[in-house]
């Protein structure tokens, strides 16, 4: 039977010095465990997937280097506010990733081939799971003309999601619901299958 009260307290840690002691145990590199300093996030990148022939992934800035040519200034009203935005129209960039675009109208031509590009919805998401649809048929220039774009800024400024963050707007929509902020990804689905 131990009696020794004194040594005890020698022999044990109190309970706090206990946990203090797991945790270094537990953590024996404890400066490797703290957060790494601050860096540059990377930006946002928006991806094209789905029934397409290239799937591709752009940041803000590769879309204004490798679209300089078809990045234009777009004017439109936004919550009743006067906005312009640098855009570059969603059409190029399907087409960019190999989207098939081409109407093939010969009569001739085969059933199952013939328009093929009527059969394509696009599907565009933001990174907060907003989602809306368009037909491939209202953005090509030779069906609906419909004006869709991503566009990069709003009056020279970074969308309030943050710098380099990318919005799908479509200025000839009677509201902006299809309009997606902060957009992650564009999916091409053939919806014939």
């Amino acid at each position: 039977m131990f009696t020794g009260h004194s040594h005890s307290k020698n022999r044990f840690l109190p309970p706090p010095m206990i946990a203090i002691a797991l945790a270094i145990t537990a953590c024996p590199n404890s400066r490797a465990q703290q957060p790494p300093p601050a860096h540059e996030t990377p930006a946002p990148m928006l991806r094209i997937t789905g029934a397409i022939a290239k799937p591709q992934e752009w940041s803000p800035q590769q879309i204004r280097e490798q679209f300089a040519k078809d990045l234009q200034k777009v004017s439109y009203t936004s919550r009743g506010q006067k906005t312009e935005s640098h855009a570059v129209p969603l059409y190029n960039l399907l087409k960019a990733a190999g989207v098939e675009v081409d109407l093939k109208m010969n009569p001739s031509t085969e059933p199952a081939r013939k328009n093929h590009p009527l059969r394509y919805a696009v599907v565009v998401v933001g990174r907060d799971g907003y989602t809306a649809a368009f037909s491939l048929a209202e953005v090509l220039p030779e069906v609906g003309a419909r004006h869709v774009f991503i566009a990069l800024d709003a009056n020279d400024k970074p969308f309030a999601e943050g710098e380099e963050h990318m919005r799908l707007i479509s200025p000839d929509d009677k509201n902006p619901s299809r309009w997606v902020r902060d957009v992650a990804t564009v999916q091409v689905v053939d919806v014939s299958k």
